[in-house]
């Protein structure tokens, strides 16, 4: 399978789960290069800005710098979801900072339960 056909299946999995865990509509920007692929709308809450990624560890400093940035001047919240939950289902982490050149990003990532969504 390529990188891309693996990538777009985790977004539609992350976008379904986002839609079962009480999300009010969860958009998906197909073949996105920006800063965010999901676009998840909860009720009173701030949107989620969510950047899939296969691996967490993979997401380069721009690609970071840029979630948040958007994150934070829209007030929604930044999330990377990827692959590292039980059997390889999706997990969500919130963003919790500006990552510096050379940090590690475990270090700014907070786990976001699927429970915590909506």
């Amino acid at each position: 399978m390529t990188n891309y056909r693996t990538g777009t299946r985790l977004e539609y999995d992350v976008q379904r789960r986002l839609r079962d865990a009480g999300c009010v509509m969860v958009l998906r920007s197909a073949g996105s290069r920006g800063p965010f692929d999901l676009l998840a709308l909860r009720n009173n809450r701030p949107p989620l800005l969510v950047q899939c990624k296969i691996d967490r560890h993979r997401t380069s400093l721009r690609e970071w710098c840029d979630l948040y940035e958007i994150a934070v001047l829209t007030n929604c919240v930044p999330v990377i979801a990827d692959r590292s939950g039980p059997r390889r289902a999706p997990r969500l982490w919130t963003v919790a900072a500006q990552r510096p050149e050379y940090g590690h990003a475990d270090e700014y990532l907070l786990t976001l339960p699927w429970d915590d969504v909506a």
